[in-house]
């Protein structure tokens, strides 16, 4: 190449000329050109080794001199301290210009023979350049990590110290009141700790109960939407009654609401709407008008949405709710025998108290074909729904089902009174109120009434339900059912009264064999708990040997050829419904281990069945998605 000749150099922005003496350029590229290899050789190997050592004495003498003569004069330094500096000669200056553009030349020359072999083999440049346009990028972070102008502000630097301080400060504070409290907590006994335990969680339950806690709920409901967080179920589907039909609305992790749509008018009640803001875009997508809000009881993970959803429909929502809890935006108090429309749709209501003080659970009426039922209870206006005097008789007997013409009803809306394969936490109620609801006060409902509980929790309940009783048919048909859907992210509703019947422990207690199976249980299980520390040193302390062993025998059966006969009284039914109960703390457990030794024994014999040529195989990643529908019990001919 000769010099003070013009060459093309391939550039991120096309093609520039360089003048490979002066390193002027038509472009954006304006560096200096390395020398010609022919004049390099042509230079004495003393030149070079001068302009080698001066380079030298340049970067590692006089250039950290001159940033420390540039720093002082930055905080006041003298003239004469820049004067002392003296420039570099213009060989060194030369050869550390060389040095420091010497690898930019090279990536430049690389450049240029990447792109003449592309051009000369027909390949596009495209890739390389992506390569080297990341490496550029990469290089100008870097510099940009070195060459800071500014240290970081004294007063961020201040205040991020104090906060490390503060923490570290809170964290030896709470160690010191864990220390200090942890000699009391040895010596206390159970029975007091599990006082102290739940008087912290009542505190913590009436604070969720306020407007605080439904404010925070709607701030998360919000929040899901904004995060694009898929439900946790899909292939929803409506099912189809006489005179309505039914559309589930999952939200939250295990949360569900539901749309009853009435066929002849279109219009619609919001069961459950704790997440408004969904609710209303289905029933807007679905050209549906919402004239009713039924609510089954107060918590906010279904009557949060109340208020909101009143707003966003203009406030002429009938809002329905037991007068016994204090639901936000209620416009029409119910108690149970109360019976209302929504459009031509006929709903009754039973009050089944437990969960909370005022839980209800709705009834979907079925057409009439005879008209022997009229409306009871008051029809629209709600039947006793004004205010003043207490529950009426047949409310504290029955809850008001004996107002309700039962035989007709195609479904219930249960919230938390019946989940799925069990039922909701004991809040406001005990086992005697488990018990008249399930037995009492829905014992004349039909067996092929749906069942729409507040959430998906069916697939725990069933391998709850499935530890309690490892040989019963039903319930084993049914979570084989149920953990193929829920592997396929299917969801379980509706389920029936036939179902819960059969496979929900609950519903199960008036069973003889059951209830001493249930009892054994529990007994094998308290034998194998943890003891307190102080249990060792005393006579009738088991070891934890022994107690290990006797749960390792026993077998789920429990129940020998001698067992009582005769019908289990309400007192022995309610006492069975308290161990399940104190059982169900376990149900977590149950769940996340439902893969262990006693599940992979049926999933063993299930292969074997299906090696045989027996059908329903028990393996979820090789079965096809199932239809959505209710879930079913009915037993195969694989026995």
């Amino acid at each position: 190449m000769k010099s003070g000749t013009t060459v093309k150099r391939p550039h991120r922005s096309g093609y520039v000329s360089v003048d490979t003496e002066s390193g002027a350029g038509e472009g954006p590229l304006r560096v200096p050109a390395r020398r010609s290899p022919a004049r390099a050789r042509s230079r004495s190997p003393a030149t070079t080794a001068s302009e080698n050592f001066a380079s030298f004495v340049n970067r590692n003498l006089v250039a950290p001199l001159a940033s420390l003569a540039d720093g002082a004069a930055a905080r006041g330094g003298t003239p004469a301290a820049d004067a002392d500096m003296t420039p570099p000669s213009d060989a060194a200056a030369d050869a550390e210009r060389d040095v420091s553009l010497d690898h930019l030349m090279r990536d430049e020359d690389s450049r240029g023979r990447g792109s003449d072999e592309c051009a000369s083999e027909g390949r596009s440049p495209t890739s390389s350049s992506v390569r080297r346009r990341r490496a550029r990028l990469q290089r100008q972070g870097t510099v940009r990590a070195i060459h800071q102008q500014y240290e970081a502000n004294p007063l961020v630097v201040w205040l991020r110290m104090l906060a490390q301080f503060f923490l570290s400060l809170l964290s030896a504070v709470g160690l010191g009141v864990m220390a200090a409290l942890y000699p009391v907590y040895a010596v206390t006994p159970s029975a007091a700790l599990e006082a102290l335990q739940k008087g912290a969680f009542n505190v913590g339950y009436l604070l969720y109960t306020t407007p605080v806690g439904r404010y925070f709920h709607l701030r998360a409901v919000r929040s899901n939407i904004k995060k694009r967080v898929a439900a946790h179920s899909r292939g929803i589907r409506a099912s189809a009654l006489s005179t309505c039909s039914v559309l589930p609305v999952p939200f939250f992790n295990d949360n569900y609401s539901y749309l009853l749509v009435d066929h002849a008018t279109r219009t619609a009640a919001a069961v459950d709407p704790a997440d408004p803001y969904t609710i209303k875009d289905v029933a807007d997508r679905l050209q549906l008008t919402i004239t009713h809000v039924l609510t089954t009881h107060k918590h906010h993970d279904h009557a949060g949405g109340n208020l909101v959803l009143q707003k966003k429909c203009g406030g002429g929502l009938v809002v329905c709710g037991h007068r016994d809890d204090k639901i936000p935006g209620v416009t029409k108090l119910v108690r149970g025998g109360d019976r209302f429309f929504v459009g031509r749709t006929e709903v009754g209501v039973v009050h089944v108290p437990c969960h909370t003080d005022g839980h209800v659970v709705y009834c979907v009426i079925g057409a009439d074909a005879g008209g022997e039922d009229g409306l009871g209870g008051g029809g629209e206006g709600g039947g006793g729904g004004g205010g003043g005097g207490g529950a009426s008789i047949d409310e504290k007997i029955d809850g008001g089902a004996s107002k309700l013409p039962t035989h007709r009803v195609e479904a219930i809306f249960t919230g938390d009174a019946i989940i799925n394969g069990g039922v909701g936490a004991f809040f406001h109620g005990g086992p005697k109120d488990c018990y008249e609801n399930l037995h009492v006060r829905l014992k004349d409902m039909p067996d092929a009434a749906f069942v729409y509980s507040g959430h998906e929790y069916m697939i725990m309940n069933l391998r709850f339900a499935k530890w309690l009783d490892m040989d019963d048919e039903a319930t084993t048909m049914a979570l084989q059912e149920v953990i193929v859907r829920r592997h396929h992210r299917l969801s379980t509703q509706p389920s029936s009264l036939e179902v819960e019947r059969r496979v929900n422990p609950y519903f199960r207690m008036r069973d003889r064999e059951y209830l001493s199976r249930v009892n054994d249980l529990a007994a094998a299980v308290e034998a194998g708990k943890r003891k307190r520390w102080w249990r060792r040193y005393f006579k009738g302390g088991e070891k934890k040997e022994d107690a290990t062993r006797e749960m390792d025998e026993f077998d789920g059966v429990g129940v020998d050829g001698g067992a009582a006969i005769g019908e289990v009284s309400v007192g022995e039914s309610v006492a069975g419904i308290k161990t399940v109960q104190e059982l169900a703390k376990y149900r977590h457990i149950v769940d996340s281990t439902s893969e262990g030794t006693r599940f992979r024994a049926t999933e063993a014999e299930d292969e074997e069945e299906t090696e045989n040529g027996d059908e329903t195989p028990t393996s979820e990643g090789g079965m096809a998605p199932p239809t959505p529908r209710p879930i079913n019990v009915e037993m195969s001919e694989r026995r």
